[in-house]
C-alpha cells in the first residue's frame, strides 16, 4: 500500500525505476494528483480517495445493469456488494483499479454497441481498451475483448460486412487510444527512453518468469486444475442428481427434489471438512477456491446458455461477457486468479442474472440438480466474501492481524490501526529519524519494506522496492553508481534501511533469510560494498528494522 503512496508522491524518473514509471504511467499520474489534494500526504486521506474508484465502480455498473439492463435490483445490489467484498488488494494500488476502471467503461460501452447498433460506442471502447495501456502495460491482453464482437456476430448470425465494420471500429478506436499514448510518451520522455524501459519489461521475465505471457496462462490453468479436486465433487453430485431426476420424470417430484436438497447439505458438510472454504478471514485462501469454483460454473452456464435454443440474444450477450471477463480477467498478472477474483464488479451481477434466468425457465425435473449446484456455489461464495470483506484488511502483502493500536506519533500514518509490535517498531524508527535529522537525506531500502519512503516522509535515492525480483542485479549496480556520482557531486550520502533478517544476513549474523536466491545474495553485496566505501556504521536497531547512517 505504502510502496504505491511513495510513487505517487514521488512521481518522477528521478525516484522511480523507469520500468515501471512507464509500465504503470497513467496510475502513478492519477495517484499524484490525489497527493495534491486535502489530506493527501496522509495514508488515511489517500485511502478515502482512492476507494472512491471502487465504489464508483460499484454504482456505476449497478445503474446500467438496472436502468440500461432491466436486471432486477436486489440481483445488481447483490453482485456489487459481493464484489466490493472481494477487493482483496488495498484500493493504494491504482494500477490494478484504474485498470478495471477503463476495462467496466470499455466493456459497458461494447455492449452498448453490439445490443444497440451503435458503432460509436465500439470506437469509443477501443480508445478506453487502447489507453488502458498506460495504465499498465500489460493491459494489453485486453484487446482480447474483440472476442465478444465475434462472438455476439455468430451468436444473432450478423452478415460479414457487418462483422468487419464492428471490428474496424474497435480496432481503429484501440489504434486511436495506445497510438496517442505512444505519440505523447515519445513528445514528452523521447521515444528511446519509452522504447528501451518497454524492452527491460519484456526482458525481465527472464528473471521473474512469474511475470511471463506463459506463467500467467499456465497459473490461471493450474488454479483450475488444483480446484479439480472439489469441482469433481461439485460433477458428480450434479450428474448423479440428473440421472436420478431422469428415472421416470414425471413422477415423484417432490421426492427426488428432496433428495438432491439432501445430497446439497452432504455436499455442503464435505467441502467444509476438506478446506474449500476456510473460516481464517485474515488469508486470501479463504475465498480463493470458493471463486475458482464459481468462476468454472459459470463459465459452463455460460456455454449453456449459448448453446441453448430459444435463449434472449441479451442473455447470450451477458454470457459471452462473463466468459471473456473470467478468462481475461486473470492475465496481465501475476496473481493467478487472484486478479480476476479482484475485478468482478461485471461478472457476479451477470451471472446472478444467468442464474436466476436458469431457475425461473427451466421448469423440467432434470434441471433441479443444476440449479442446486449453482445456488450452492453462490452461497458458498457470498459468505465467504461477506465475512472476508468485514474482517480481511489488508497490510504488507498479507491480512492483518491484532490490529489493535492506532498510530499517532507519525503524521503520514496518523489514525491508521495496526498491530501494537508494528506501531512501536514505526514508531522508533521515525523517532530516530527525525532525532538524528535523518529524514533529510535520501534513502535506499531493502527487504520487502518499500512502503517506508512513504511513512517516513523520505526521498528515495534508487528504487525503493530493490528486492524484486524484477529489479535486476545489473539495474541496480548501475542506480548504485548513479548514487555514488550524486554521493561525490553534493557530499551527502543516503540513510540506507533494511529490514532486519535481510541485514542480519548480509552482516554475517545468520545464514538464512527470505527468498534468499544467487541474484539476492549479490545484490546484498553490492549493499556491504556501499556501506563499506562510505564508512556507514549501524545507528538503530529494533526488532523489524536496521538503519546504516554515514558522517561523509
Amino acid at each position: 500500500m505504502g510502496y504505491n503512496y511513495a510513487n505517487f508522491k514521488n512521481n518522477s524518473l528521478e525516484y522511480m525505476d523507469s520500468m515501471w514509471f512507464f509500465a504503470t504511467w497513467l496510475a502513478n499520474q492519477a495517484g499524484a494528483v490525489l497527493t495534491k489534494l486535502p489530506f493527501g500526504d496522509t495514508v488515511l486521506g489517500l485511502n478515502v480517495y482512492t476507494a472512491l474508484f471502487v465504489s464508483f465502480m460499484a454504482v456505476g455498473t449497478f445503474l446500467f445493469c438496472v436502468y440500461r439492463l432491466k436486471m432486477p435490483e436486489w440481483i445488481a445490489f447483490a453482485g456489487e456488494i459481493l464484489a466490493c467484498s472481494l477487493c482483496w488488494a488495498p484500493t493504494a494500488v491504482l494500477y490494478h483499479y484504474l485498470t478495471y476502471l477503463f476495462l467496466l467503461a470499455g466493456c459497458i460501452l461494447i455492449y452498448q454497441g453490439l445490443e444497440c447498433g451503435r458503432d460509436k460506442y465500439l470506437l469509443f471502447a477501443g480508445i478506453l481498451l487502447g489507453l488502458n495501456v498506460a495504465v499498465r502495460f500489460s493491459n494489453l491482453t485486453h484487446m482480447g475483448m474483440i472476442l465478444v464482437v465475434w462472438g455476439y456476430a455468430a451468436v444473432v448470425k450478423k452478415s460479414w460486412r457487418v462483422v468487419l465494420k464492428e471490428t474496424g471500429n474497435c480496432v481503429l478506436g484501440y489504434v486511436i487510444g495506445l497510438g496517442g499514448f505512444l505519440l505523447f510518451m515519445s513528445l514528452r520522455y523521447g521515444f528511446t527512453e519509452y522504447f528501451e524501459s518497454v524492452m527491460r519489461l519484456f526482458e525481465m521475465t527472464e528473471v521473474a518468469t512469474d511475470y511471463s505471457p506463459m506463467r500467467m496462462l499456465l497459473g490461471m490453468v493450474q488454479a483450475y486444475f488444483d480446484c479439480s479436486y472439489w469441482l469433481k465433487r461439485f460433477g458428480l453430485m450434479l450428474v448423479v442428481c440428473t440421472v436420478l431426476c431422469l428415472i421416470v420424470p414425471g413422477r415423484w417430484k417432490a421426492v427426488k427434489k428432496g433428495i438432491v436438497l439432501v445430497a446439497a447439505v452432504v455436499l455442503l458438510y464435505w467441502l467444509a471438512g476438506n478446506n474449500f472454504y476456510l473460516r481464517d478471514y485474515a488469508i486470501y485462501q479463504s475465498i480463493y477456491y470458493p471463486c475458482v469454483a464459481l468462476f468454472a460454473l459459470a463459465i459452463l452456464l455460460s456455454v449453456y446458455f449459448l448453446a441453448r435454443k430459444g435463449i434472449a440474444a441479451e442473455d447470450k450477450l451477458k454470457a459471452l461477457f462473463v466468459i471473456i471477463l473470467i478468462l481475461i480477467g486473470t492475465l496481465g498478472s501475476n496473481n493467478a486468479m487472484y486478479s480476476g477474483i479482484n475485478n468482478t464488479f461485471m461478472v457476479l451481477p451477470f451471472v446472478l442474472y444467468l442464474i436466476w434466468k436458469l431457475c425461473r425457465q427451466e421448469e423440467k425435473i432434470w434441471f433441479f440438480p443444476m440449479k442446486c449446484v449453482m445456488v450452492l456455489a453462490v452461497i458458498i461464495v457470498s459468505v465467504q466474501a461477506l465475512r472476508f470483506g468485514y474482517t480481511f484488511s489488508y497490510e504488507e502483502a498479507t491480512g492483518g492481524r491484532n490490529m489493535d493500536t492506532k498510530i499517532t506519533g507519525i503524521p503520514t500514518l496518523n489514525g491508521m490501526i495496526t498491530g501494537r509490535e508494528k506501531a512501536e517498531s514505526l514508531t522508533e524508527l521515525y523517532n530516530y529519524l527525525g532525532e538524528n535529522r535523518l529524514r533529510d537525506k535520501e534513502c535506499i531500502l531493502y527487504g520487502q519494506i518499500p512502503a517506508i519512503a512513504h511513512y517516513m516522509e523520505l526521498r528515495p535515492a534508487m528504487n525503493i522496492w530493490s528486492d524484486l525480483r524484477s529489479y535486476g542485479y545489473e539495474v541496480m549496480r548501475e542506480d548504485l553508481e548513479k548514487v555514488r556520482e550524486e554521493v561525490k557531486a553534493q557530499g551527502k550520502t543516503p540513510v540506507v534501511i533494511m529490514e532486519i533478517s535481510w541485514a542480519e544476513y548480509m552482516q554475517g549474523k545468520r545464514q538464512d533469510a527470505i527468498f534468499m536466491d544467487e541474484i539476492t545474495i549479490k545484490k546484498l553485496e553490492l549493499i556491504r560494498a556501499f556501506l563499506a566505501d562510505y564508512g556507514y556504521e549501524t545507528g538503530f536497531e529494533n526488532d523489524k528494522y536496521v538503519v546504516f547512517s554515514s558522517k561523509y
